[in-house]
């Protein structure tokens, strides 16, 4: 599930809700054929949107006497102290394939710009065997060049280029152009 802002209205924030699927690289495999069958990966990666702000983590362990515990850390975040955040599970109406047939949660995960680690804990009834799967979930950062690369004015009518002084630099905010009692308007074309 991926949130974004796609505007303001009364001064409230308009958002924007999609759900998609991302892929995972690489591809997770259930490990459904038996009691003994393991998951071929237990590190996965995606990347998504900048405007992302939540995932949504669809899992399940395979038993039901099994404990799953979701868990997310931000990673890439200088003096990050804060160790790994629980998610808490929502219920679905989903089940894992039969034999099994538990029953599968969602997690929501924020996910801030840079790298998030997710893990996926389950352990089993006796505490002694674990298995856990980490996916670092990468969201894409703002460019963070704001900065013109060009500016061209026109008059209207005629498309004449008046002056622009200072002539354009990426630096300068403020221009002057001077125009003529016969021109309409001017025509402003900025070149990211």
């Amino acid at each position: 599930l991926s949130t974004a802002v796609t505007g303001r209205e009364l001064n409230k924030e308009v958002v924007k809700m999609v759900k998609r699927a991302y892929a995972l690289a690489p591809p997770f495999v259930a490990p459904l054929s038996s009691a003994a069958a393991a998951a071929t990966a237990d590190e996965h990666a995606m990347e998504v949107h900048q405007t992302v702000q939540r995932v949504t983590v669809a899992a399940a362990a395979r038993d039901t006497r099994a404990a799953l515990v979701v868990t997310a850390a931000r990673l890439d975040v200088p003096g990050n102290t804060d160790g790994a955040v629980i998610i808490a599970p929502r219920a679905t109406n989903d089940l894992v394939p039969s034999p099994w047939l538990t029953p599968i949660g969602e997690y929501d995960v924020e996910v801030p710009m840079g790298r998030t680690l997710v893990t996926l804990k389950v352990t089993a009834q006796d505490p002694r065997h674990t298995r856990s799967v980490h996916v670092t979930v990468t969201r894409a950062s703002f460019a963070v060049n704001a900065s013109l690369s060009n500016l061209v004015t026109h008059v209207v009518p005629g498309r004449r280029l008046p002056t622009m002084v200072p002539a354009f630099s990426p630096t300068v905010l403020v221009y002057r152009v001077n125009i003529t009692y016969d021109d309409d308007a001017v025509e402003v074309t900025p070149t990211a």
